[in-house]
């Protein structure tokens, strides 16, 4: 799976056979030390930490599922598909000229939610 902010560590692959290859793991661990949590990110993580510090235990463990999530979601947009995200809203990608742009459009739950 494509990973957006390290390239050289992939979440997970399949290979031409469609068997899913599994993460490293630990690289993915180390590469959270080496970049500081920040802005959103960084409320995101603690949010899952204490809302499921067994599943979470450590910075790592809640970064890991944002970390699939982005790569999902590009994964999706590299294959030219929708990535609908239930509750938050929809991303594709469109053509503008010569390059592909990647575009949002919100649920409306999501749009109500910042209109009160």
């Amino acid at each position: 799976m494509v990973n957006m902010d390290y390239p050289g560590v992939c979440l997970a692959c399949t290979d031409e056979n469609c068997n899913v290859e599994y993460a490293d793991v630990d690289a993915a661990r180390a590469r959270v030390h080496e970049t500081p949590l920040t802005g959103y990110t960084k409320t995101i993580v603690k949010n899952l930490q204490s809302t499921f510090p067994e599943k979470f235990p450590t910075e790592e463990d809640a970064y890991l599922t944002l970390d699939v999530m982005k790569a999902i979601i590009a994964m999706g947009l590299n294959n030219d598909d929708a990535v609908d995200i239930q509750g938050l809203g929809t991303f594709k990608t469109k053509q503008e000229g010569d390059r592909k742009v990647v575009t949002f459009s919100p649920e409306t739950a999501l749009v109500e939610a910042i209109s009160k």
